[in-house]
Order: structure tokens, then sequence, then C-alpha cells
């Protein structure tokens, strides 16, 4: 078999049609579920719609998840008839329990209907007749369109070697089999290999510097640590409005339950703002590290940090722990105070920049030891 055909057999079998359009109609997402909330809801029984006589047919309820381009894992519900979706609904059990909290999903998730019948979403292969940007298209049959991909496969990596071809990390579902870059990235790899990608858009940062801070990229709390907070900063945060995490809502409501303070730095006046937020401090876009190297100036002036814990585990707070090799006043503590700059990060250095004012940015640090001493 030549490679031609090879690579033309495997584009078929891994793409057969014969229910790429009931399906993509019907749901667009794939029925696996992640997470034991969503693993629990899935398996419970149910309801589904009484059928009338005047009914064709009866209406199926298919539980999946809300995970396109979504860190989320929420319970999503399409209700299908005669193989489209008429609606598509949510967790709707009643918040309080915590060991199984509801998963609902934000706008976007319950839109995902809209987006699977959008009069501009492509049903069937397209291939460019015009100049490239002229926006014309015509369109082929799919054997041709596997026909087209096997031959151009082939002669890419041919004549400009493995290195040249590359799978562009992109939107979408991307964890699993079910990833379209991951589809392609195997195909390639069965026939000689690609360009791979590093690290990735959404969290490529932390990834190089959470192990730096850390000493792992394993970091972070869980839900319930919310529960013995008192003072919470959502710095940024619209779970309101975008999730962050699935369960991480019903976490926040019986925080504030249960007597935490809730502090909401945004620009906007968002949804959570409105839910959830004791305060809300409008801050200027972009001028976030302001204020923190503002917060960070009064935690070291006024001796709020603890001295020996940084002393014993830390690099590169002050001049006395830092990695060989490294040149004087690059400490965290030098920065804030100003020694290389000449330009001490106060609270009103600080107001000029973000808008927030000097003594709002005074009194958080003080707001959050005070609190973090509390029963």
């Amino acid at each position: 078999m030549s490679e031609h055909n090879y690579l033309k057999n495997l584009l078929i079998n891994k793409m057969q049609r014969r229910t790429f359009l009931k399906w993509s109609g019907a749901i667009g997402l794939p029925v696996i579920a992640g997470g034991v909330g969503t693993k629990l809801l899935v398996e419970r029984k149910e309801e589904t719609k009484p059928v009338s006589a005047k009914e064709e047919s009866p209406e199926t309820i298919i539980s999946t998840c809300s995970i396109n381009n979504c860190g989320g894992r929420c319970v999503i519900k399409a209700h299908v008839k005669d193989g489209a979706v008429v609606r598509v609904s949510t967790d709707t059990q009643a918040g309080g329990n915590l060991s199984t909290p509801p998963l609902r999903a934000c706008v976007r998730g319950r839109n995902y209907r809209s987006m699977l019948y959008h009069p501009d979403r492509l049903k069937f292969p397209m291939k460019r007749v015009g100049k490239r940007g002229e926006g014309k298209f015509e369109r082929i049959s799919w054997n041709e369109a596997i026909e087209t991909i096997a031959a151009q496969i082939k002669r890419i990596g041919d004549t400009y070697g493995p290195e040249s071809r590359y799978v562009n990390y992109a939107s979408g579902q991307s964890w699993g089999i079910h990833g379209g870059k991951n589809a392609a990235r195997k195909l390639l790899a069965l026939t000689g290999g690609y360009l791979n990608s590093r690290n990735d858009y959404s969290s490529g940062a932390g990834n190089v510097a959470t192990p730096y801070t850390y000493g792992t990229n394993n970091s972070g709390s869980s839900f319930d640590s919310l529960l013995h907070s008192k003072y919470i900063i959502l710095w940024g945060q619209n779970p309101s409005e975008m999730i962050f995490s699935t369960p991480y809502r019903e976490y926040l409501m019986q925080a504030k339950k249960n007597g935490a303070k809730i502090i909401v730095i945004d620009p906007r006046y968002t949804d959570t703002a409105i839910a959830f937020a004791d305060e809300w401090i409008p801050i200027l876009p972009t001028t976030d590290t302001a204020m923190m190297d503002a917060m960070g100036y009064v935690i070291v002036t006024e001796n709020l940090h603890d001295q020996a814990f940084l002393d014993k585990f830390c690099h590169g707070f002050d001049e006395g722990h830092m990695p060989v090799g490294v040149p004087r006043n690059e400490s965290l503590k030098s920065y804030l105070l100003g020694k290389k700059d000449g330009i001490p990060k106060t609270p009103e250095w600080a107001e000029k920049i973000c808008g927030v004012p000097a003594s709002k940015i005074r009194e958080m640090p003080v707001n959050m030891l005070n609190k973090s001493l509390l029963h």
C-alpha cells in the first residue's frame, strides 16, 4: 500500500461520516463527564418529558458536561428530539450540600445549542477557489477532501521534513481522546512525525513560575479552605459569570454565610461584585501589579510578614537570601523599597497609577493580618 493510500485510509477510518452530522447536530459534546459530582448526576435516573398521544417522538435527555475550551466540568443536559437538540438545561439540584454541590453551567455553556446550530457553522468540506483572502469557496465531496488532505500531508512532509507539519494549539475540547488536535497529531505521528508545541496559552506563565514559587507545579488550595477563611480577595475573578471552577461558587456562598468578608478588585462592577462583595474596589485596567507592589511595601515596612518563615524556606526576599551571582538590590525587598531605581513602591505611588486610594491600599494588608488571627 502506498503512503498516500495509507494516509487516505487513516483519514477515512478516523472520520466516518455516518453519524457525523446527526450527532454533531445532536450534542457536539463528549458524553464522558468528569468529576465525582458529575458522575453521580449522570448515573442518577433522569426525569423525561411525558409523551402525549400527539407527539411524534419522545424527547431524550443526554447528560454530558461543559468542557469546550473551559476548565469547568459543569453539567449540560441536551434535550434531543428527532436527532436534534431542542434545548439545553443544566444541573437543577438545590444548593447547600457541599458533598455534592450543584454543577450549574454558565451562560456560555447553556448557549451551546445556539453555537451548534449557528448558520455560519461549516457542515460540509469547502475548498478555496479564489485567491487567498477573497473568501471564495465551493463545496466538495468528503472523498475529495480526504484525497486533498492526504496528498498535501505527504507532499509537505516529503518536501520540507516532519518539522514542517504542525497542529496549532487552539480552542476547543483538547483533553483526552476527544481533542481534535490529538487526533491530528496521532495521524502525523503515524506518517513521519511533526513539530510539537510547548506549554499552553492558558496557564503557560504559571506553569513556568509556579515551581519557582512553591517548589512544585502541583500547588493550590482545596475548595474547603474557603470555609475556614475570614478575608477573601477575588482579584479579577468573576465566578458568577465565568465559573472559574464548577463547584467554586457554592463554596464561596457558604464561606460568606460563615462570616467571611469578600473583597472584589475589578475594573467592572460584575455580577460577582453584586452577589458576593462586601466591598468592591474599582481599579484601572492593567495596573494590578502597582497595587500589589504597594501592598507588599506596606507588609514589609510595617513588619507584617513572617521573617522566620522567609529565612528558612525562601530565596529572593531580601539581600541575605539571594542565589549566588545575583547582583545587589535585586531582591523583592530592595525592589519594594526602591533601592535600585530610587522609587519606593508606596501606596501614594500606586494610587497615581491604579486609581485606588492610598488609604485603601494601606488598609488591606492590615485587615488581612487581623482576619487571619481570628478563630
